[in-house]
């Protein structure tokens, strides 16, 4: 399913509706872009993300609200059912939420001041509070309490997050070496990756079983599982610590997604780079609609030049993760309701 956040700070939903994830109030498909009526009156919406069968807002007043499939407590709602419409999420009433993210089984949010908050399935350690219990609130991250946030990311089952100061941190599974610290261990608190250290960091981005980090020079970082060229190095190894793309060294990076299998990066100039696994012509050379692998990035279309770093948030419809259905958040740049 879609969601789109258009510049009049209105949400459209449209796909796969069967969980309620559309906040439509029932749980039937759209074909077409659907205002979704019930955030009309609850002020500007600046933030969405989107879960495989969930879906976050966030307010201009801080307000969080969220919808669709509630088991284990991926809604942060007393009660951990589905919703079919968006519902304020009461936990936070009293904080400013700015960011929002969302994966298939859990959510995050930052406020205003900082603080990461986590909630939803806790396999893995994903949620960041030392065990992997589950929570249907929204909690603090207390290992991170030291530390100011200034953005996250969720993957399928880990999560990352990045200091006002450019530090990265990451925690969950630690499968393939998604987490970044040299072993293929667990980590059920939030843990420095430190062969970053040395590099300011702007962004991270999580992929399904892999991650990237954009550095303040624009460089671009990536690690985890490599299978189908999804890390851009070149090859399918896997990569326990970050490595640098060298693919992209000759431009300056400002935006970048991780897909299940495939990366797409924005540079400064708005040109757009593709690589991994049936990337739908994003990571081909050839520009076709999938099928083949491309190990390192290449120009992808559009045509260079004609992307900018705000437009390109609207292409995580290319790469959200996905269990065989799609999903995707499109932000104020990519649709206009004018």
């Amino acid at each position: 399913f879609t969601l789109a956040l258009a510049t009049d700070g209105r949400v459209y939903s449209w796909g796969y509706g069967s969980e309620g994830q559309l906040g439509q109030g029932d749980d039937s498909d759209r074909s077409t872009p659907t205002l979704i009526e019930a955030l009309r009156d609850e002020g500007h919406v600046t933030a969405i993300a989107v879960g495989d069968d969930h879906a976050l807002a966030v307010t201009d007043e801080g307000g969080l609200f969220s919808w669709g499939y509630g088991i284990d407590g991926r809604l942060g709602h007393l009660l951990p059912e589905g919703r079919l419409l968006p519902e304020r999420v009461e936990a936070l009433r009293g904080v400013r939420v700015v960011a929002v993210a969302a994966a298939r089984w859990h959510s995050l949010a930052l406020t205003e001041s900082g603080i990461l908050y986590s909630w939803g399935g806790g396999g893995f350690g994903r949620l960041g509070h030392g065990n992997e219990e589950n929570l249907d609130l929204p909690a603090p991250i207390e290992a991170l309490r030291g530390e100011r946030i200034a953005a996250m990311a969720a993957g399928a089952h880990h999560s990352l997050a990045l200091s006002e100061g450019g530090v990265a941190y990451s925690w969950g599974y630690g499968g393939r070496g998604r987490l970044g610290h040299g072993d293929l261990v667990n980590r059920v608190y939030p843990v420095r990756i430190d062969a970053l250290v040395e590099v300011r960091l702007v962004a991270v981005i999580a992929g399904y079983h892999h991650s990237l980090a954009i550095s303040e020079g624009g460089g671009l970082f990536a690690w985890g599982n490599g299978v189908g060229g999804r890390l851009g190095l070149g090859d399918e190894r896997a990569r326990l610590v970050p490595e640098r793309v060298e693919g992209l060294s000759h431009v300056r990076v400002v935006a970048a997604a991780a897909g299940e299998g495939h990366g797409i990066a924005v540079t400064d100039n708005g040109d757009a780079y593709g690589w991994g696994s049936d990337a739908g012509g994003w990571g081909s050379d050839s520009g076709s609609d999938g099928g083949s692998d491309a190990e390192e990035p290449s120009a992808a279309l559009p045509p260079q030049g004609q992307l900018t770093p705000r437009l390109y948030e609207g292409f995580r419809c290319a790469c959200g993760p996905s269990s065989g259905r799609d999903s995707a958040a499109l932000n104020s740049a990519a649709i206009d309701a004018t």
